[in-house]
């Protein structure tokens, strides 16, 4: 800049302020396009589905800022991961957890894990819920992540509401927590507890088994992670392990009726 002044200062006065006013201009319209930059973070990270914001986007590292500036603290802490949001029309729903949109993407919802369709108790009433209140219509998906079939996992709206808040309010499914805490974390505890109180779907008797006292071996399955593991009372923190026999959990009498069921023990279990 110094040099280009000096160039300057040995032509005409006429030509000196022609250069002071281009460089005017250009620094005008450098501060004008950062302040544009910072005004769209900022409405972007408080309206963030609007039409502005997908014609204008801030960049990535600016719109992660003013998301995490509106979250708690302890999310902000944890971490929390940024979604993709998209707008989409659900064309299918396969059970009370997955539904496919009209480009043929499947989207599996996120926290939360439905019974397996046609195998397990309640999982008929859990996909008519999800079909009743998706199918055909125009939903608002955060994808945070793909699983480990190819899905988008995702926060799911319809009407402005949050579908997995709903289905878990009404015990449909039931709350599985992400690996980093997310904002509506709070929200789904708060939604499975009122469902568990009133006894609502999953946690109403119709699908609740009997078992023998002296069987106390907890056997998980998570079909998300693909892993069926099991838990001997002398494990760490056995006694936080919940055994949900709605989505496939069993209790096992023997080590031996477990891996023959093929469980695996758990890493967190002393070897005796």
């Amino acid at each position: 800049m110094y040099t280009l002044f000096m160039v300057a200062r040995k032509k005409s006065k006429a030509d000196l302020y022609r250069f002071l006013l281009l460089v005017l201009i250009i620094l005008s319209s450098i501060s004008a396009i950062l302040l544009k930059l910072k005004f769209t973070t900022f409405y972007c990270g408080l309206i963030k589905n609007s039409r502005f914001c997908r014609s204008f986007p801030p960049s990535q590292k600016l719109w992660e800022d003013a998301r995490l500036s509106s979250l708690p603290r302890e999310a902000q802490r944890s971490g929390v991961t940024i979604p993709t949001i998209i707008d989409a029309i659900v064309s299918r729903v396969v059970d009370g957890d997955t539904f496919d949109i009209e480009d043929g993407r499947r989207i599996r919802l996120a926290s939360v894990d439905a019974p397996e369709y046609q195998e397990q108790c309640y999982s008929f009433e859990s996909r008519e819920y999800l079909k009743n209140l998706v199918e055909n219509k125009q939903v608002r998906l955060e994808i945070i992540k793909k699983d480990n079939f190819g899905r988008e996992v995702a926060f799911v709206f319809v009407n402005n509401q949050l579908v997995q808040e709903m289905t878990l309010r009404q015990g449909t499914v039931i709350f599985i927590p992400q690996t980093k805490q997310t904002v509506y974390d709070v929200r789904l505890e708060q939604a499975q507890r009122e469902a568990k109180n009133m006894q609502r779907g999953l946690w109403s008797s119709t699908c609740e088994n009997k078992r023998d006292p002296n069987c106390n071996i907890k056997a998980n399955v998570r079909k998300q992670e693909k892993t069926k593991i099991y838990h001997l009372p002398s494990c760490y923190n056995y006694e936080r392990i919940v055994v949900n026999e709605r989505l496939g959990d069993k209790w096992f009498c023997t080590e031996a009726q477990a891996i023959n069921a093929g469980f695996t023990k758990s890493l967190n279990c002393r070897d005796n």
